[in-house]
């Protein structure tokens, strides 16, 4: 079974994922967060709830996971790939090559192929793409241009997995090789309860790691930070709600039952009305932002007169003597 549990950042959704997941008596309970976050989860959960029960939630990130399934069943012996490694082998791929590239002819006599092609068959993998359906798509390209470069990064991509292969086991592989394995021993997530927290969307290798975790567990539990599942709405939560869809389509095309979700929908995060009022406004642009100290719209002309701003504002605190410097932050996007 496939449950969302829905709602905006602040909301719960966290907190009632954990005490979900501690309260079910399952032998088998996995919880999936980011890599950056396990720990902090574990703690958590160590606080929470107790040793027992911290004990008997696995805490995994997909790498954490793909380890897990190496142990049990095999296939974690190797030499495991470097950056430096793949940098030497990409080189040597791409001399090996050499004679049988015309568009990327200079830059590969330059050195300057070696980083490029490190990237895109970086992206490549996390997509699923083997070097031969790259070459399948390259026949089917009207463009010749188009089709002699696919060609090409596809011959430099499979001498590159070539050499590879030969000795040594590429971390950018583990979740194709945690698939194919999981194909083979379908009980790793039989009788399971499975949650999964703090993504807004995964990759090609995640959503196939995904599927298996839907076909076979007792129920998946997808924590995500939107406040509906309309795919038609245009905003801020657009790509979160993308990712529901496909997971619902992966859960039809598998048969698996799907619950209605559970929203979470006062938020917990912010200590005052002000704060929680600018949350609303930029989350869905819904009533008016207070201005009455604790929160201070301004809207600049440009980006100089909104530093300016800023700049002057943190001088007013400080000269009112209940701040230091050290008690003020900035936060801004990139772009």
């Amino acid at each position: 079974m496939l449950e969302f549990i829905l709602g905006r950042a602040g909301t719960g959704k966290t907190t009632l994922l954990r005490a979900q997941l501690a309260a079910e008596k399952t032998a088998q309970a996995i919880l999936i967060v980011p890599e950056q976050y396990t720990f902090e989860t574990e703690r958590a959960l160590l606080e929470t709830f107790g040793v027992e029960t911290a004990n008997r939630i696995r805490v995994y990130s997909f790498t954490r996971l793909a380890e897990a399934a190496f142990l049990r069943y095999g296939g974690q012996a190797g030499k495991r790939l470097t950056d430096g490694g793949r940098r030497i082998l990409m080189t040597l791929a791409i001399e090996a090559c050499a004679d049988q590239l015309t568009l990327f002819e200079k830059s590969a006599a330059s050195g300057r192929m070696t980083d490029v092609m490190l990237t895109a068959v970086g992206e490549m993998k996390l997509c699923g793409i083997a070097p031969d359906r790259l070459t399948e798509v390259s026949a089917l390209a009207g463009d010749s241009g188009l089709c002699q470069k696919l060609r090409e990064v596809a011959l430099i991509y499979g001498a590159y997995e070539s050499l590879v292969q030969q000795t040594y086991l590429d971390p950018l592989d583990d979740l194709t090789r945690l698939d194919a394995l999981l194909a083979a021993h379908p009980d790793f997530f039989r009788g399971a309860s499975v949650a999964v927290d703090a993504f807004d969307g995964f990759t090609v290798q995640e959503y196939r790691i995904l599927t298996h975790m839907l076909r076979h567990a007792d129920s998946v539990r997808v924590a995500l930070c939107c406040d509906d599942l309309d795919t038609a709405k245009r905003d801020l939560f657009s790509p979160v709600r993308r990712t529901a869809s496909r997971l619902l389509r992966i859960a039809r095309d598998n048969g698996v039952a799907v619950a209605a979700p559970v929203r979470c929908e006062t938020p917990h995060r912010f200590q005052s009305a002000e704060l929680r009022a600018v949350e609303r406004v930029l989350a869905c642009g819904a009533g008016e932002a207070a201005d009455e100290g604790n929160a201070v719209v301004f809207h600049a002309a440009s980006p100089y007169e909104e530093v300016e701003f800023t700049a002057a504002e943190i001088r007013r605190l400080i000269l009112s003597g209940r701040y230091r410097y050290r008690d003020i932050s900035v936060v801004c996007r990139d772009g």
